[in-house]
């Protein structure tokens, strides 16, 4: 994001590095919560949504100047907050969206007015669900989403439990027409075959790639259209 690079721990807070950095060595500590960007006992979501260790599943930065973080262990839901907020505690800057619902994958598309989740708990059950976005004054539930396919991802063998699980972990918009590209595994009896899918903006349906059958776990499309072959 601009001259810098933000980026996640497992579950205290996120840090920045500029991007013109080379050969820098981490100097934060994690039990110095100061050390961070932003850490989760510096918003107002601490002890109103947000617990000690709370684990972090994304993070984005809108247009307007606001940060989206979901949390899928001790915090459920997407927090988001202005740069203003941090480190004013008294209250929670604004509604929790999709409280009570945790979210792997994640993805904002502002130019269409939708964020994506890859959900893996809550009252929608799990699968690929897409929202309006809301103004930030507002609200979202996880049941007031605009399309929703349920579908089973598997967690992958030897993660160690289910909230660090890896069930979706990606999205890539294609900008040019609102696809979203992820890869997926499946869990078992689930129908969706392994391999690269996309949600057709369009059409509402997930669609594959009979050609990309891989476990993939990290995807981006590349914003110059390129021919490789």
């Amino acid at each position: 994001m601009g001259d810098n690079l933000y980026y996640n721990d497992r579950n205290t807070g996120f840090s920045v590095i500029p991007l013109t950095d080379r050969g820098k060595k981490e100097t934060r500590i994690n039990s110095n919560t100061d050390s961070y960007f932003c850490s989760n006992q510096a918003l107002g979501y601490y002890g109103r949504g947000i617990a000690y260790g709370a684990v972090h599943s994304a993070l984005a930065y809108d247009k307007s100047g606001t940060w989206w973080w979901p949390k899928n262990y001790n915090a459920s839901g997407i927090f988001r907050f202005k740069n203003s907020d941090i480190g004013k505690t008294d209250a929670a800057p604004t509604e929790v969206l999709l409280n009570g619902a945790t979210c792997k994958a994640f993805a904002l598309d502002e130019a269409r007015g939708f964020f994506y989740c890859w959900l893996t708990s809550g009252a929608a059950g799990t699968g690929f669900a897409q929202y309006m976005i809301p103004a930030y004054e507002g609200s979202r539930t996880v049941l007031e989403y605009h399309h929703y396919i349920k579908h089973d991802a598997a967690p992958v063998a030897g993660t160690p439990a289910s909230f660090e699980a890896l069930y979706v972990t990606q999205f890539a918009i294609d900008g040019r027409n609102g696809n979203v590209y992820f890869g997926f595994t499946p869990n078992t009896g689930e129908t969706l075959s392994q391999g690269i899918h996309y949600y057709d903006y369009n059409e509402h349906k997930i669609k594959d790639i009979p050609a990309l059958t891989d476990q993939a776990y990290g995807i981006c499309i590349n914003p110059n259209p390129t021919v490789l072959f």
